[in-house]
């Protein structure tokens, strides 16, 4: 059949599939095959993706419970009503006390991560140890690398400060995003008696970090209280109101 088709129209009907048509029309023919999986159609497939407008994009919500103990991942359609769309199963089993995490979602690849107990990509173990720098903590990030055409995962290991140092000592855990080709976190630098939020940027083309200021209203609140995120590709910030108990 596909000989009597020409092959602009096959091509402009395959970027209108979805991903699972996709690996599934791969089988058919092995020109199907070669075509699908070459670099030129998936970035063609991706640019039409995400040139889509926000209300055929898909929203991704996690759910879990204790009781019983359960994680679960739904796609919800971008509506007034936000419908579910699909239910996506957890390649991750939750331990004890303890879920995986999102690290980030990039061109509709979603990252997790179990941090005690790896399960498909083990990275590599950081150059810090208690005996030399003391107590540490890390972070993670994920995004891309245009120039590479590929995707990376970046841990960032950092020493617990002394209070009259001016270094990154904390950067809020599961706050992050990619934007521009790179991850922001919210963190803030020590003073003597103050500190100073801001955003941390790792760029993931020349693996260089930089920094970001923060609006005047939001560099001295409680950074445990701040959110960061994208929306409608914009980069947003949120501040969490907590009301104090009476």
């Amino acid at each position: 059949m596909s000989d009597f088709i020409p092959q602009e129209i096959i091509l402009q009907i395959l970027y209108c599939l979805p991903v699972k048509s996709l690996v599934k029309f791969t089988l058919v023919y092995k020109s199907w095959q070669s075509l699908i999986i070459s670099s030129c159609f998936i970035n063609t497939h991706l640019a039409k993706s995400l040139s889509k407008p926000p209300c055929s994009q898909r929203l991704l919500i996690r759910n879990f419970t204790d009781s019983p103990k359960k994680e679960r991942y739904f796609l919800h359609l971008n509506n007034e009503s936000i419908d579910i769309h699909q239910t996506l199963k957890s390649p991750l089993k939750p331990r004890k006390n303890l879920y995986s995490r999102i690290v980030g979602t990039v061109h509709g690849l979603i990252c997790l991560s179990d941090d005690l107990f790896g399960k498909s990509i083990e990275l590599p173990r950081p150059n810090v140890t208690f005996e030399e720098v003391g107590p540490y903590m890390f972070t993670l990030g994920f995004g891309s690398d245009a120039k590479k055409n590929d995707y990376k995962v970046v841990r960032l290991v950092y020493a617990e400060g002394d209070p009259g140092d001016t270094s990154f000592d904390h950067l809020t855990p599961k706050v992050e995003c990619f934007l521009n080709g790179m991850v922001h976190w919210i963190t803030f630098e020590k003073k003597v008696a103050s500190f100073k939020n801001l955003v941390l940027l790792f760029d993931m083309e020349d693996e260089k970090f930089r920094k970001m200021k923060l609006p005047d209203s939001l560099v001295d609140v409680n950074p445990m209280k701040l959110f960061i995120s994208l929306t409608r590709g914009m980069l947003t910030m949120f501040e969490y109101y907590i009301a104090e108990a009476e």
